[in-house]
């Protein structure tokens, strides 16, 4: 990864800073694709997410070929997703489709991260992180839990393992059942990051009640949170321009 990308999710060490503000985009096709990229421009955004699962005939040379358009279009850094349907996306594909298309969005050449799903194929995710690291593209490494928080040691155990990993961002979001375990996610995410403090977090509650850590994210040890611009791609996030008016308040400091 190269310095410019890494100064957008550096660790905090001692010192609080403004996390970057990820804004996702989607569309059916590549031209829909773009047009999502181009209504982005002038908003409060630090690093656009593409998420490739959006497209009707996803392929790694559909994939390949919008990721190089968007890069005429795009002046923020580029994160490519491919977020299966056991993770709360659209692509319907097995292992080794998955890192097939992981590995085009590495191959392009202007990504700047990759998103890598940690619970696939412990082999599939140790070959896309190597790759990505070959080629200095950063991997930000993601579970996601659409229908519950896991109990705190659960959490403890998934975080660990996810940083055994070593990728450039663990990234962990899940959804809340009330405001207690929003409180365990963000207990759970400041113990990790007192056990690693190289290791650089992004910790989400999803839905109305997690958007006190999208909000407080720096204040929880997350390098980053995502907004919205138009339709939001999670529940509960918070529009990318209220975002950041937000977090200069809380991050005054």
């Amino acid at each position: 990864m190269s310095d410019d990308h890494a100064n957008l999710l550096a660790v905090n060490r001692g010192s609080r800073t403004r996390p970057a503000i990820i804004v996702p985009v989607s569309g059916e096709t590549g031209e829909a694709v773009l047009d999502a990229a181009a209504d982005t421009i002038g908003h409060a955004v630090d690093i656009v997410e593409w998420r490739a699962d959006g497209l009707d005939e996803l392929s790694p040379e559909s994939l390949t070929a919008t990721a190089f358009a968007l890069d005429e279009i795009l002046a923020d850094p580029l994160l490519l997703t491919v977020r299966t349907r056991t993770e709360g996306g659209s692509a319907d594909v097995d292992d080794e489709t998955y890192a097939e298309l992981v590995l085009a969005a590495i191959d392009v050449g202007n990504v700047a991260f990759v998103d890598v799903e940690f619970r696939r194929d412990a082999h599939v995710v140790a070959r896309l992180v190597d790759s990505a690291r070959a080629a200095g593209i950063g991997v930000i490494l993601s579970a996601h839990d659409f229908d519950a928080t896991p109990p705190k040691q659960q959490l403890r155990e998934l975080f660990e393992a996810m940083c055994s990993v070593g990728p450039d961002v663990v990234k962990v979001a899940v959804m809340p059942q009330h405001a207690r375990d929003v409180l365990a996610l963000l207990d759970v995410s400041l113990d990790v990051r007192e056990a690693h403090p190289d290791q650089a977090l992004m910790s989400i509650a999803m839905g109305a009640l997690g958007v006190v850590s999208r909000i407080a994210a720096s204040t929880f040890g997350s390098v980053a949170t995502f907004g919205a611009v138009g339709r939001a791609s999670a529940p509960g996030q918070v529009d990318a321009d209220e975002l950041r008016r937000m977090l200069d308040v809380i991050d005054i400091a």
